[in-house]
């Protein structure tokens, strides 16, 4: 007996998603995005501040404002 992929045995057919699918789908929220980019927003600037206090830490006290 001769072993075959299983997938090879089978057509896959591939079909649009409907319009309620496309909206439901992982949440299809507009506030989970809003809230995603507000969120990403403030990790960003965290990061920014944080990166420049240490910059600022790390200068010489002559050149600190």
């Amino acid at each position: 007996m001769k072993k075959t992929n299983q997938y090879t045995e089978h057509s896959f057919e591939c079909t649009p998603l409907s319009l309620n699918e496309l909206t439901t789908l992982e949440g299809g929220s507009i506030y989970g995005d809003l809230a995603y980019l507000f969120g990403a927003t403030l990790r960003c600037f965290r990061e920014f501040t944080k990166t420049a206090a240490e910059y600022q830490a790390s200068l010489p006290p002559s050149l600190k404002k």
